[in-house]
């Protein structure tokens, strides 16, 4: 489902991942949103709430379908009520768009985000075109489905906590995949980094293989796999490769 509209605002509030401790949490760390792949977490945002998501292209972006949801008026929110914004470090970034088209799974109803469980978790994506190529100032990273039980993998977001900057998990794993559809990995996530990436590497290559969606209880986390969008993102122009932006200058 492709839906194609003006401009407007953003952020929004991860409610899948409702579910963590501060244990876990402390296993995230700041990373440096200056750095590749780390610049290419973006947030997005509406209203008094944020996601986040991952750049896979020059004007696309990669997300959780439920961030879409509006769960005070309890509707899809419209393209133009979203912002994207890259490189977001304490309340400075280094560059944002609007965004002005988005594609969710045929099979998503937005109305179950209400009642969200691992079923909603395993067909939980959402692509946006952005109007402003963010992918060449910060890079973007590829999208890969190469994805099994057993491969080391980090997990980035803004989630709350220290949700003014980017944070990881870059010591976990992929773990399984659910009949619903859903995997499972190992790493730490807290509410806001729904629509976060899931990289793994290809050798030295990072490669986007899923997007966090949920967190089922414990250290059992939810994701999204790219090998069910792929497809999709070719279509509106996801490249096979990474842009790799050796150095971003910092913009403090």
């Amino acid at each position: 489902m492709t839906v194609k509209m003006p401009k407007t605002l953003l952020l929004a509030t991860a409610f899948a991942l409702c579910v963590s401790s501060t244990a876990q949490a402390e296993q995230r760390a700041m990373v440096n949103v200056t750095t590749y792949p780390w610049s290419t977490v973006a947030r997005v945002g509406y209203g008094h709430g944020w996601c986040s998501a991952v750049l896979i292209g020059p004007s696309l972006a990669a997300t959780a379908a439920h961030c879409l949801w509006n769960k005070t008026t309890h509707r899809q929110m419209k393209p133009q009520a979203l912002n994207v914004v890259v490189g977001y470090d304490r309340g400075i970034p280094i560059d944002g768009s609007y965004v002005t088209g988005v594609t969710l799974p045929e099979n998503w109803v937005p109305e179950e985000t209400d009642h969200y469980g691992q079923e909603q978790a395993g067909r939980d994506w959402a692509l946006l075109e952005l109007e402003k190529p963010l992918g060449t100032i910060v890079g973007w990273v590829a999208l890969s489905d190469a994805i099994k039980p057993g491969v080391p993998v980090a997990a980035a977001g803004y989630g709350t906590g220290i949700s003014a900057v980017v944070a990881a998990d870059t010591a976990c794993h992929m773990k399984g995949h659910k009949s619903t559809g859903a995997w499972t990995y190992d790493c730490d996530t807290v509410p806001g980094d729904s629509g976060g990436p899931v990289f793994s590497w290809d050798g030295n290559a990072p490669r986007v293989v899923a997007v966090n969606v949920a967190r089922f209880g414990g250290r059992e986390g939810g994701a999204v796999a790219a090998a069910d969008f792929i497809a999709q993102a070719r279509k509106l122009g996801a490249p096979n490769e990474n842009n790799a932006v050796k150095l971003i200058e910092s913009h403090q």
